[in-house]
């Protein structure tokens, strides 16, 4: 055998080998290897990774058993365990064929590689809060995250004037931390977060006057040893009309605690009570760029915030433009100064409620 053909996804650097069987990650150390041992080694981009070994036939289904974190795919002929970067591989492709990506629970896992029987069906155990003790899913990748349900958890060190000096550990969507810096200055670096996006996020997205209730409930945690330096803020990140600067998107960011940063924008003159706190309220709009940030005047450290309630009234005051759409809601933490060193940022409670009006 002369010729090798390693498979990567549409839009996704990870590599794939298959042996006409069955797929499997390969790292990049073992690319290297299998290059050199192989007179050709070809890469091919597709956008599907369900060429790879046996066609799989519909549905694709995402499973796992109650106390078991252990994740199945099942495919209507086979079941097989998916390690979790295959799994985010496979919730990417299934979004976009717009097929379900959630990840059910079972009494029996032996439900897949047949039909899923309704009376199978059982409710899926809370995701643990509270301080993530034994983390499953580790990255220090800029742009690395795992997808968890409806979330995806994202290392997100945006910035690229910024070096990669920090780690994400995940237990759970809303039990998650990050080990950042040291970093220095007052520009936002990483935005570390988890967030939900809503269907078709970056096209068209949802009406946001298709929801009576947005609301979440949030608890964070910093470095106990540290807390008196550095600068960063925690805060919820609400993408309306797009997602990312400019092209006529407005971001919404609701700062729940603030370390030393200062908002985009300028302050305008009167503060609001709304869900029982007391808001700052600053606003930038620089060319088709439109920013919104409340600002809670006595730190926040957990709670629950009416996320609904804040934009309505930013639409009322006409710092967002009537009728907007939602396209991806997230919180997390905006770090700018680690005060030299590294400091541990905890997200230890999130879940976010949306209700249909």
């Amino acid at each position: 055998m002369t010729r090798l053909i390693l498979v990567r996804a549409e839009g996704s650097s990870t590599i794939w080998l298959s042996n006409g069987l069955q797929r499997r990650r390969v790292a990049d150390d073992e690319v290297r290897l299998l290059q050199r041992l192989f007179t050709t080694t070809e890469v091919v981009t597709v956008t599907d990774l369900r060429v790879l070994g046996v066609p799989i036939p519909e549905p694709l289904r995402l499973a796992r058993t109650v106390d078991d974190p252990t994740i199945w795919l099942g495919d209507g002929i086979l079941r097989r365990v998916v390690d979790l970067l295959e799994l985010s591989e496979v919730q990417r492709w299934l979004a976009r064929s717009q097929n379900d990506t959630t990840v059910r629970t079972f009494a029996d896992i032996r439900v897949l590689g047949a039909a899923f029987p309704p009376d199978e069906d059982v409710p899926e155990p809370e995701p643990p809060a509270g301080t993530c003790v034994s983390p499953w899913f580790t990255t220090a990748e800029r742009n690395g995250g795992i997808a968890f349900g409806d979330y995806y958890i994202h290392n997100n060190i945006w910035n690229p004037e910024a070096p990669a000096n920090q780690s994400l550990h995940v237990c759970s969507p809303a039990s998650w931390f990050v080990r950042s810096g040291p970093y220095s200055g007052t520009a936002v670096k990483t935005f570390p977060n988890v967030h939900r996006d809503m269907p078709d996020a970056f096209g068209a997205g949802v009406p946001w006057s298709d929801y009576s209730t947005v609301s979440a409930r949030f608890a964070s945690s910093v470095d106990a040893e540290h807390q008196t330096g550095g600068i960063w803020n925690v805060a919820f990140d609400i993408w309306l009309n797009g997602v990312g600067w400019g092209g006529g998107s407005t971001e919404v960011m609701i700062w729940t605690e603030n370390r030393g940063q200062r908002p985009a924008g300028e302050r305008l003159s009167a503060d609001v009570a709304i869900g029982g706190t007391i808001w700052q309220q600053w606003h930038l709009r620089e060319g088709d760029a439109n920013v919104v940030t409340f600002v809670a005047l006595t730190p926040v450290k957990a709670g629950t915030v009416d996320i609904k309630a804040l934009v309505d009234f930013g639409i009322q005051r006409g710092l967002i433009p009537q009728g907007p759409t939602v396209h991806q809601l997230g919180y997390g933490i905006e770090i700018c100064d680690t005060a030299g060193t590294v400091l541990r940022y905890d997200v230890t409670d999130f879940e976010l409620t949306m209700t249909k009006a």
